[in-house]
């Protein structure tokens, strides 16, 4: 009997969800004409966007937009470089060294982070004899590429034609040190030593000079004294003994 009355309770209940669900079927089929409704579907009730969701999707626009925006003008700069170093390349092998360095300007303003245009720059001026400009260019390159042994061979010539001969040294001893054997290298670290010697010699003279010049005036100022001194004992004993000797005898009669 329990089972009998619970299985009827349940087909109750079930007729009741059926009923249920068929008038919300009606309902909704009022609702949304043209729409399938099946079991399970799930409406939510449509409500106006606010201001604030309205501002949200303006700030999204905005930022796909920016962010499109930079992507294009950075595409541009990397078109815009490439032109203007392999300009700038190609006037170097022509041997139009200021047209170059123009180019190569443009480029590095475009896309300052490749050491390769500093070099070729570096290589322009030092073309032009800016021996100046040539040296920081490649100062750049070398902050970059710091195992660059060619770099630092064209930074030591640089640096020995405007007479830098320690720096010189230096830039050449370290292109050794990466190329041991770099003929060009050997060569100018030779004419800047001698002429490290040469400095050295010169300076060596203007020290002995220097000391010799203080030695004369030192013997000249013994002399002064010595003068000074026989000056002052021919005065006393010249001049102020016997008078005040003829002083004493005259008061003492």
């Amino acid at each position: 009997m329990r089972v009998g009355g619970f299985g009827k309770r349940n087909e109750t209940c079930q007729q009741a969800l059926e009923y249920r669900f068929y008038s919300c079927k009606r309902i909704l089929k009022q609702k949304y004409p043209g729409k399938i409704i099946k079991r399970g579907d799930r409406f939510k009730k449509s409500t106006p966007p606010t201001v604030t969701d309205m501002l949200k999707k303006i700030c999204y626009t905005l930022l796909i937009l920016g962010v499109l925006g930079a992507t294009n003008t950075q595409a541009q700069k990397v078109l815009e470089y490439k032109k203007y170093y392999h300009d700038g390349q190609a006037k170097i092998k022509a041997g139009n060294y200021q047209e170059a360095i123009a180019d190569l300007d443009k480029a590095i303003e475009r896309m300052p982070y490749y050491s390769a245009m500093y070099a070729e720059r570096g290589e322009a001026k030092f073309k032009t004899k800016d021996y100046a400009g040539a040296v920081s260019d490649f100062t750049i390159t070398l902050q970059k590429k710091p195992y660059d042994y060619q770099t630092y061979i064209k930074r030591g010539i640089a640096y020995y034609h405007l007479q830098d001969y320690v720096n010189a040294e230096l830039d050449l001893q370290d292109a050794l040190h990466y190329k041991p054997y770099e003929k060009q290298a050997q060569q100018y670290l030779a004419k800047t030593q001698a002429q490290l010697k040469v400095i050295e010699q010169q300076v060596l003279a203007q020290q002995n000079a220097v000391l010799a010049t203080q030695n004369q005036q030192n013997e000249r100022n013994r002399w002064e004294r010595r003068q000074r001194r026989f000056y002052r004992n021919q005065l006393i004993w010249g001049t102020l003994l016997p008078l005040a000797i003829w002083t004493g005898i005259l008061l003492w009669r």
